[in-house]
């Protein structure tokens, strides 16, 4: 498992430095402006139903599965994949053809805070992005292929290829001064990504051997899939429903507020990426064989250093968060009233920056042990809460009570799960580890602030705390040299 997370963290790790470069260029070139609000909008729209048929449920049903197939019936694991990729494919020229067809009606609902221009050029955008959805969909299951035989190149590059497409979109769009091609580079991103991982997948015969399959043989495999993912069937109505919520409340604050969110997002989501994400993924296959007691054991090490890795940034976001997104985004367009707004929605999110991590650690954790209901449980909870905070703070706070929406529902989702893998005592230790330290980080953030001290002098007492309080913990100190050692090997 160590090594598929290093390898999955290496590239993350480029697409994040890569993603950072395409939203610090889209940024200066268009700002908050109505392109990048429309861009957004267009991209959730496009993705929401793609996630009903990929993502947590995708995962959950084929990786696990796959991985059991290939030990115990080489065969079977053949016709499963291809089973399930030909299903795929149909439905994703289905939701493309239905998507470009009624765009202008979902670019109504999902911003109905957005003026006639803005909302004609989101269903644009949204036409653009609807070719893009049977590549993305191929190319994610291509990614799961990989990593039920403990491959994880495709999903190591994804994100990097998107971000190269959406940076030549950007480039197109000032040149041509046409916004559309940030929705085309998005779309031939995936068009590239999808005939690569084809070919890859040909090359070196992943999909293994298996002529003439019978309907029988058919059937069996969508059966297999249907007992999976069944318990995860309404999540995807919970997840994508918040994330339309979340999106719909964004444009009734505004323009600015919409393209905002994602600003925030690309820098509080950095931590999920690298390091929640790899260990997540590479836990679907390697705790597939694994005994519950070794899954155990293994999971409390994780969660006791994801508790910590979040924990630190988190009071770093809280306190220096505008200062933050001025230095990485505060040029071209990019003006004061742009801060202001993506640094209290960053305020908000990092309050539950630490509970991101874990939870996506242990949704995963479920997926591999095929505990679904528990994993619909512990989103589903998660995604009412988020809609519920948000609903009751977006008119008082704003930006912020978004924020602190999507904190809430990271720490339901953190505790349900936590509790239905037994490890609700490693999770309360881990928190108790950090209240010294997060202590101690918040008496010098106000002390600083009071004193004039400036945005560095307070990075670096932060960091000194932090570095003190890793080396007076004895249990995260040798997870860290474990982690580290892995590394260097």
């Amino acid at each position: 498992m160590r090594r598929a997370a290093l390898s999955l963290f290496a590239g993350g790790l480029a697409g994040k430095l890569l993603g950072i470069l395409r939203e610090v260029l889209l940024a200066a070139a268009f700002g908050i402006s109505a392109p990048v609000a429309a861009f957004r909008t267009a991209q959730t729209a496009t993705l929401a139903p793609v996630n009903f048929f990929t993502a947590d449920a995708l995962s959950a049903g084929f990786v696990p599965i796959h991985a059991r197939f290939l030990v115990t019936d080489p065969r079977r694991a053949a016709v499963y994949y291809r089973a399930i990729r030909d299903l795929l494919l149909g439905v994703s020229v289905v939701l493309a053809l239905a998507l470009w067809i009624w765009r202008d009606v979902a670019a109504r609902l999902i911003a109905p805070g957005f003026d006639a221009s803005t909302g004609a050029m989101t269903a644009l955008m949204l036409g653009v992005m609807a070719v893009g959805i049977p590549p993305y969909i191929y190319t994610a299951l291509a990614s799961y292929l990989e990593m039920s035989h403990g491959v994880y190149r495709i999903a190591s590059v994804r994100a990097s290829a998107q971000s190269v497409g959406l940076i030549v979109g950007v480039g197109l769009a000032v040149i041509y001064d046409a916004p559309v091609w940030l929705a085309g580079g998005f779309t031939g991103a995936y068009v590239g990504l999808a005939a690569w991982s084809a070919t890859r997948i040909h090359r070196s015969r992943l999909a293994g051997t298996a002529e003439d399959i019978t309907p029988s043989e058919r059937r069996e495999a969508y059966a297999t899939l249907w007992r999976i993912v069944r318990p995860l069937v309404p999540l995807p109505f919970l997840l994508q429903g918040a994330i339309v919520v979340e999106r719909m409340i964004s444009t009734l604050l505004g323009t600015g507020a919409t393209a905002s969110l994602d600003y925030a997002r690309v820098i509080s989501d950095t931590l999920v990426v690298l390091i929640a994400t790899p260990l997540g993924l590479a836990s679907l296959s390697a705790y597939a064989n694994k005994t519950d007691i070794e899954v155990k054991r293994s999971a409390r090490k994780v969660v006791r250093l994801l508790v910590f890795v979040g924990a630190g940034p988190a009071v770093v976001l809280a306190f220096l968060g505008t200062d933050i997104v001025g230095v990485v985004f505060g040029r071209g367009a990019f003006d004061a009233r742009a801060e202001i707004i993506t640094g209290k929605y960053l305020l908000g999110l990092s309050f539950g920056l630490a509970f991101q991590l874990v939870a996506y650690f242990l949704i995963k954790v479920l997926n591999s042990r095929r505990r679904n209901r528990e994993v619909l449980a512990a989103l589903g909870l998660g995604s009412v809460t988020l809609i519920a905070v948000d609903l009751a703070l977006f008119r008082e706070l704003g930006a912020l009570g978004i924020g602190i929406g999507a904190s809430a529902g990271a720490l339901v989702q953190t505790v349900v799960a936590a509790s239905f893998l037994g490890l609700m005592p490693a999770l309360l230790r881990a928190c108790l580890a950090v209240i010294v330290p997060v202590t101690l980080s918040v008496m010098m953030g106000i002390w600083g602030a009071r004193m004039g001290l400036g945005g560095i002098g307070v990075l670096v007492a932060f960091a000194a705390i932090w570095l003190l309080a890793l080396w007076l913990t004895p249990s995260l100190r040798n997870t860290a040299r474990e982690m580290l050692s892995g590394w260097r090997t």
